[in-house]
């Protein structure tokens, strides 16, 4: 639902590389308009939409144990929660059907100056530790995000309007990565 998510659906399909799928992280913490846009924009190309959706993950969570915290470790343990559950169930349903040992590569839009978290631990692809089918490619891993909105706007890729307003997708506003002042 945001810039790097545009970028990197964009440039894939500039290379001609196959896109079976469209995979959209519907966390259920973030602004409704995100995932809105991702349905009516990205919903309707040539490829599949899927929603890995977290449902009432995170309501449940923070009505039995409170908010997650602030930090890396609470990243981490939203995440798992609210996308890495989310996508492989998805995954599982949607495209493998169930089977095993069906392979699935997954573009992605991480780009590791968006932090200094991710300059020091984001690599170009990695396998879910979880599920070792699943290969996440990070297509745009070393772009700046001048190289990334220089790319956006020569290619006249439409932009979340959330996106532009707020400079992040808006799609997770769990709270665990961001400043004081932006919870």
């Amino acid at each position: 639902g945001g810039k790097d998510s545009a970028a990197s659906d964009a440039i894939a399909r500039e290379l001609g590389v196959k896109v079976d799928f469209v995979i959209h992280g519907n966390t259920r913490c973030g602004i409704p308009e995100t995932t809105e846009f991702v349905r009516e924009n990205y919903g309707n190309l040539d490829s599949d939409y899927v929603e890995a959706d977290a449902g009432t993950t995170y309501e449940a969570r923070v009505m039995r144990k409170g908010f997650y915290g602030a930090g890396r470790g609470a990243h981490n343990h939203s995440f798992r929660e609210l996308k890495a559950t989310a996508f492989r169930t998805a995954i599982s349903r949607a495209i493998r059907h169930g089977k095993r040992g069906v392979r699935v590569l997954m573009l992605n839009g991480a780009r590791k100056d968006e932090s200094e978290n991710r300059k020091k631990n984001l690599p170009i692809y990695r396998a879910d530790p979880a599920s070792k089918n699943n290969i996440w490619v990070n297509l745009i891993h070393d772009w700046t995000q001048e190289d990334r909105d220089a790319y956006l706007e020569t290619r006249q890729c439409k932009i979340n309007p959330v996106a532009k307003a707020l400079c992040r997708s808006g799609e997770c506003m769990c709270g665990t990565m961001q400043t004081k002042a932006e919870r």
